[in-house]
């Protein structure tokens, strides 16, 4: 039972890095809705059409931004995966904010 004393050390080390991905989450999806809000301003519906450069440029950002949430949404899964077998409730918090950011 001496692998006890890591459990605090362990569970801070997991919340910090799950903290951190969540941040990125968070301020990736503050930018990208910024960018959204700017084009349905400058591209109104009936109105001015982006060029095909700008079309190609986010089409190709949208699909960097899914790899990276994607990505990001692993890391916090395996993180509460690992935390949930010395501790479920803290691993299931985890799952839960994981599953919070992408209905989002």
């Amino acid at each position: 039972m001496s692998h006890l004393r890591f459990l605090p050390r362990f569970r801070l080390f997991v919340q910090q890095r799950a903290t951190r991905v969540l941040q990125v989450l968070d301020q990736n999806a503050n930018t990208r809705t910024t960018e959204v809000i700017h084009y349905s301003t400058t591209y109104v519906v009936n109105g001015n059409t982006p060029d095909e450069a700008t079309r190609n440029a986010e089409k190709q950002k949208t699909d960097s931004n899914k790899i990276l949430f994607e990505g990001l949404g692993k890391s916090v899964g395996i993180l509460s995966t690992l935390m949930g077998f010395t501790d479920e409730e803290f691993g299931g918090q985890l799952k839960e904010h994981v599953a919070l950011r992408r209905r989002l």
